[in-house]
């Protein structure tokens, strides 16, 4: 083999590996602030004539004639894609084609689920001011601006700027004294200069130039029109990006009624060059110096500090280094992660995919749409009606300032509704229209309600039911649950049975509760593993798995000493049943998740599965002896047994003292240093206390011996001492019962 055929190898067992781990391997996932860049490129497409789509231009959802999609707007299959697959909205290609897409109505001929994740966007004539970044909640904003040692800027001052409420005389002085620092001269100066070019260029001399611009014909389409690269206006376009934005809002906008002249005389207006609002801010942050600002504040914050601290300064600026902290924190996390300040202010806005905020028709007729589709309506027509009268004939001053602060409202309202204070409600009735976040949040939001817990196989639900008959690693769960989990297994058995019986037959059956569906189900059951989980699941406890037991009843029957890890009791609890369909699955939670191999707790190490409660007192009420009776005076029998039927015939009752002939190989006797112990596997070593000695008179001398734990008789023997020759345990019914029961379980295990 040659070298050159190893290295193609290699390369190929390198792409396999990637291949293989792409859907398993990540390092980290990174949540930034979208530019207006990003924002387009998430959307932004070429189509194969040249234009670009993706922005979204009108608030129009759908004809309501014939119930397709409106051009370019919130549902447009141009910008989102078909909605039947392969097939455009003209109807002239159905099917999957070479080519990728219409000729007459430009729909790319692709499957109908990319409505799915293609977005779209719109374009803001304002700026507007993200509500996340100085709502209640956190104010970047206030931190970005202000520094506490030198000029501050109030959040009232702040707000009322956002929403373009008038200023009163305190906080225009608190705006003045903001204004009076280089950084916002120097804005200034750059600006006098792009406004220096275009006065030139609306000199007498370039006139020729507009007169040419305005007695050209709008294209209907989409496409840019075609520049002459060597005139000066689109010279002028490249250094002036304000103009080159407003231009290109009123081309793709055709049916807006302004002029290009219009415009070019608009731009030149006193109250254009003025910055007020959103405008204002996006300004500032735009030029913020992060690391000029971060020397400032590690030199302020050292100074501080440099000399000691005493009680009466951090009493006097402890606030004041809390916040220059908190706002070094904020510039550090722009600067590492290369974020302008300025995406805070939006200049665009992402339209998500229709299918997300869907728009149908109900079987009575009426129109049902999502609430996110009013709030886009709302934001679409605001930009629109504020562009006209921005750039129209008839300039209302105070008219485009409301128009401004409602545009903020409205976006304010689609991004987070619950926090706005001036709630937008619908146009066919007054309910407050609900934002993203109040859709997205909460158990009824999206995440929970449509994306979370959608790909279990088979799962259940019921209530849980003390089952102390059950072994440790079993869980009773009931016919009707079964037969619905197992069901397609169920019937698949039932038809390899033979020919008599169908689908619908074995249906039938499994309705009816047939006797041999509850042999055919223990058989599957056998080898099958099911999990339980008890919510909330805080850790790994809280879902485990079991071996199934067929139950009549409609409860699941749980053992209690599984509870603690599920932190469970019987009091009206539910938990979910889970069946995994494949046999790896089967094997991990077999080997891996039932409660045996769960035994102790990996926060501390304590034992999850214990006796508790109920358990605990049973115990004890099992075990209880009644008042010590003299030994003499107990009922004897010879057998356990004999005493278990003497309690059934209640000649005895379950705490009564009695005594049991019990065989000496089970209970050793030795003498460690002159006391008498007995030895056994549940005490180890048992010291006796012998209360009275009685003696025969008989030639066969007997001694016995009265004890803490029955009654132990000695014979003498030649040798000048005694041996044990018989024992009398001094025990109750209950104990009986607890002690065969234990070494049932043992045996068991």
């Amino acid at each position: 083999m040659t070298l050159l055929e190893n290295i193609n190898i290699n390369l190929l067992r390198k792409k396999l590996a990637k291949f293989e781990t792409i859907h398993s391997n990540y390092n980290y996932i990174s949540l930034t602030l979208a530019s207006p860049q990003r924002i387009k490129k998430w959307s932004q497409r070429q189509t194969p004539r040249g234009f670009f789509l993706g922005e979204v231009l009108s608030s129009d959802t759908i004809d309501y004639k014939t119930g397709n999609p409106v051009p370019f707007g919130l549902f447009c299959e141009q910008i989102f894609g078909p909605i039947k697959n392969y097939t455009c909205k003209c109807g002239k290609y159905s099917g999957i084609f070479q080519l990728k897409a219409c000729e007459n109505c430009h729909v790319e001929l692709i499957d109908s689920r990319v409505r799915r994740y293609r977005m779209g966007y719109t374009d803001f004539i304002s700026p507007v001011t993200h509500f996340w970044y100085f709502g209640e909640r956190s104010n970047y904003l206030g931190l970005l601006l202000n520094n506490p040692f030198k000029k501050l800027i109030s959040t009232q001052t702040i707000n009322s700027l956002i929403y373009y409420r008038p200023l009163n005389e305190k906080q225009e002085n608190e705006l003045e004294r903001y204004l009076e620092n280089e950084a916002y001269d120097k804005l200034l100066a750059k600006r006098e200069e792009l406004e220096s070019v275009l006065e030139k260029f609306l000199e007498p001399a370039n006139q020729k130039e507009v007169k040419h611009l305005k007695k050209k014909k709008k294209k209907k389409s989409l496409n840019i029109t075609e520049t002459n690269s060597e005139s000066s206006i689109y010279k002028i376009r490249n250094n002036f990006s304000e103009k080159d934005f407003v231009r290109s809002f009123f081309k793709k906008r055709s049916y807006l009624p302004v002029l290009s002249m219009e415009i070019e005389n608009a731009l030149t207006k006193s109250w254009f060059k003025q910055k007020t609002g959103s405008d204002f801010l996006k300004l500032v942050l735009e030029n913020l110096n992060l690391k000029e600002e971060i020397n400032d504040i590690r030199k302020t914050v050292h100074i501080a500090f440099s000399n000691g601290v005493k009680k009466t300064y951090l009493v006097n600026f402890d606030t004041k280094l809390k916040f220059l902290l908190q706002k070094l924190r904020v510039m550090e996390s722009f600067l590492a992660t290369k974020i302008n300040p300025g995406n805070i202010i939006l200049t665009n806005l992402p339209i998500l995919p229709p299918t997300l905020r869907p728009f149908f028709e109900s079987d009575n007729g009426t129109l049902i749409s999502s609430d996110i589709n009013s709030s886009y309506r709302l934001i679409i027509t605001q930009n629109n009606n504020l562009a006209t009268q921005l750039f129209g004939i008839g300039f209302l001053s105070f008219l485009v300032t409301e128009m401004k602060r409602k545009l903020q409202e409205v976006v304010d309202n689609l991004i987070e509704a619950s926090q706005n204070k001036s709630m937008i409600s619908g146009v066919d009735d007054q309910k407050p229209l609900k934002g993203l976040l109040d859709i997205l949040e909460g158990k009824y939001g999206h995440f929970r309600q449509y994306l979370l817990g959608k790909r279990v196989d088979y799962s259940a639900r019921s209530v849980i039911v003390s089952g102390p008959g059950l072994r440790f690693n079993q869980c009773g769960l009931p016919y009707d649950i079964l037969t619905k989990l197992f069901q397609p297994q169920l019937i698949k058995k039932l038809l390899l049975l033979g020919n008599s019986l169908d689908l619908q037959l074995s249906l039938i059956a499994i309705k009816l509760k047939k006797p041999f569906i509850f042999t055919l189900l223990k058989k599957i059951t056998k080898s099958q593993k099911i999990l339980l989980n008890r919510a909330p699941t805080l850790h790994k406890y809280g879902i485990q798995s079991f071996e199934i037991l067929i139950i009549l009843n409609k409860a699941i029957h749980l053992h209690p000493l599984v509870c603690g890890g599920f932190n469970a009791d019987f009091d009206g609890d539910q938990m979910g049943i889970h069946l995994p369909l494949y046999e790896t699955t089967q094997l991990e939670i077999s080997q891996l998740m039932k409660p045996s191999t769960n035994f102790f707790s990996l926060a501390n190490s304590e034992a999850l599965i214990k006796p508790t409660q109920d358990m605990v007192m049973g115990c004890y009420y099992l075990t209880y002896q009644e008042s010590k009776q003299a030994i003499k005076n107990l009922k004897c029998f010879s057998t356990d047994d004999e005493a278990i039927f003497a309690f059934h015939q209640k000649i005895i009752s379950l705490h009564s003292p009695i005594l049991i002939k019990k065989k000496i190989e089970k209970f050793p006797f030795f003498i460690e240093n002159n006391n008498l112990f007995i030895s056994d596997t549940f005490f180890k070593k048992k010291k006796i206390d012998i209360y009275k000695i009685y003696k025969s008179k008989s030639f066969h001398k007997k001694v016995f011996l009265l004890t803490n734990i029955g009654i132990l008789i000695l014979e003498y023997d030649l040798k000048n001492s005694y041996k044990i020759i018989s024992f009398f345990s001094q025990t109750t019914v209950g104990r009986i019962f607890f002690s065969k029961n234990f070494e049932k379980i043992l045996q068991e295990f």
